[in-house]
């Protein structure tokens, strides 16, 4: 069986929805019927898990608003359709435009979440400059963490080691 997480919050609100994935089939409004401003992701763990149930994926909604599901390998690419077509079905891949200051500040509050992650035991890398990450170089230390760490655990450290918010 292989771990799979999705992973939002700011994340998802700086457009790296592309690292997300979606619910084919589904009857909506099309990305381009819906709303060009991004989407809060306060719900996106509720709504993602609903609209994989519709696509045949039970996952599991986590406390940090990031999805999470078990599959066998083979099953990984269809999951993967489904989660591309769920997120962009419900607006979160729409990016947040973010001011340079708040760039910055997220920054900051990134290498927080970089050394709360080290401190865990987690190796991070590749950790680009502040201008890269200002720049818009997608950055999301948590897709480091090995996928087997899930339910209890994984809720434990992202308690430990929350992702970070933009304000």
């Amino acid at each position: 069986m292989t771990n799979r997480r999705v992973l939002t919050a700011v994340f998802g609100m700086l457009a790296l929805a592309s690292t997300l994935v979606g619910c084919a089939g589904v009857n909506s409004p099309t990305n381009s019927e819906a709303s060009t401003q991004p989407k809060p992701v306060d719900s996106y763990g509720r709504e993602m898990k609903a609209c994989l149930k519709e696509a045949g994926f039970d996952a599991t909604a986590y406390d940090d608003g990031s999805v999470g599901i078990s599959l066998p390998e083979e099953q990984m690419p269809a999951y993967d359709a489904a989660t591309a077509a769920c997120t962009e079905r419900l607006g979160y891949d729409q990016p947040a435009k973010l001011t340079e200051g708040q760039m910055a500040d997220l920054y900051q509050k990134t290498l927080d979440l970089v050394d709360c992650l080290e401190n865990q035991g987690f190796r991070i890398i590749d950790v680009p400059t502040e201008q890269t990450f200002i720049d818009g170089t997608p950055f999301v230390p948590y897709e480091q963490v090995p996928m087997s760490v899930v339910g209890d655990e994984w809720n434990n450290l992202i308690e430990a080691c929350p992702q970070p918010l933009v304000g």
